[in-house]
C-alpha cells in the first residue's frame, strides 16, 4: 500500500464530516418577514403564541402571512397549506451547521466505532 492510502482516506473522511456536518435548528435575529424575503430557505421551523412548533417547507410571505406545506410526523411533505399572520409567529429556526455537535462526532464518535469494529474483528484471536 503507497504511503498517500491512509492520508487519502483521512482527507476523504474529513472532507465528509465537512460538507456533511450536523444541522441543529437555530433561531434566526431578523424579523420573520425579512428573513424570508431575503435569505429565502427552504425550510423552517416557526413557534407561534399558542407555543405551535411547526415544520414548514418552501416558506414565503403572502401581504401580512407567513406560508408553508407543513411536514408531517414522518418529517415528509404533508400536502396541506399552513397560513397564520406575521405577528402570530414568535421564533423562526432554520437548520444551520452545528459546530460543536459535528466536532463531538468526529472526535468521540467515529473513534469510538472504530474501536468497537477493532474489538470485533480481534475477538476471535486473529489479531495476536
Amino acid at each position: 500500500m503507497s504511503k498517500s492510502g491512509p492520508k487519502r482516506r483521512l482527507g476523504a473522511l474529513l472532507l465528509l464530516v465537512h460538507l456533511s456536518g450536523c444541522k441543529t435548528m437555530q433561531p434566526v435575529r431578523e424579523p420573520p418577514a425579512t428573513f424570508l424575503t431575503t435569505e429565502a430557505p427552504t425550510r423552517i421551523q416557526v413557534r407561534t403564541v399558542r407555543g405551535e412548533e411547526i415544520t414548514l417547507m418552501d416558506p414565503r410571505i403572502e401581504g401580512d402571512l407567513i406560508v408553508g406545506e407543513i411536514r408531517d410526523q414522518r418529517n415528509r411533505r404533508s400536502g396541506v397549506e399552513w397560513r397564520a399572520p406575521v405577528s402570530d409567529v414568535t421564533e423562526v429556526r432554520v437548520p444551520q451547521n452545528d459546530a460543536a455537535l459535528t466536532l463531538f462526532v468526529v472526535v468521540l464518535v467515529v473513534p469510538a466505532v472504530w474501536l468497537a469494529a477493532a474489538v470485533v474483528a480481534c475477538s476471535d484471536d486473529r489479531c495476536s
